[in-house]
């Protein structure tokens, strides 16, 4: 047996090679579930006064803040603004208290109001053209 491979060991060491590194490339792919954001299950976001934070709930919010951002500064937030001392992620979770609290008091903006200020944000921009 032990001359049988020593007879063999360039070709068997090849097809030794080959499997391992399909093996690893399948593993430790980019399409692997192990590997994957969603594959371990659902993202956890911590949870304000015992309410979960969902994925979209954060993404929305997120989102929000990145807006927030370019009203202020002219520019989404980048490497550069996380330098100056803007964090998106702990401006997130902040914007995600204050919306929990808004819900816990009880306080609701009429539409007029959201569109007025809106209005208000996007005056500056139509100007800038």
């Amino acid at each position: 047996m032990f001359g049988t491979i020593r007879k063999h060991q360039t070709w068997l060491w090849a097809v030794i090679i080959t499997l391992t590194i399909i093996s690893f490339v399948i593993y430790f792919g980019p399409q692997s579930k192990l590997n994957s954001k969603g594959g371990g299950g659902a993202a956890n976001y911590g949870s304000i006064n015992g309410e979960r934070i969902t994925p979209e709930e954060y993404a929305n919010t997120e989102r929000e803040v990145s807006l927030r951002y370019f009203f202020m500064s002219g520019t989404f937030p980048s490497a550069e603004s996380k330098n100056s001392g803007f964090d998106p992620m702990r401006e997130t979770y902040y914007r995600l208290l204050l919306i929990h609290k808004e819900k816990d008091y009880g306080i609701h903006l009429s539409s007029e109001s959201v569109a007025q200020t809106a209005r208000n944000m996007l005056r500056p921009l139509q100007k800038a053209k």
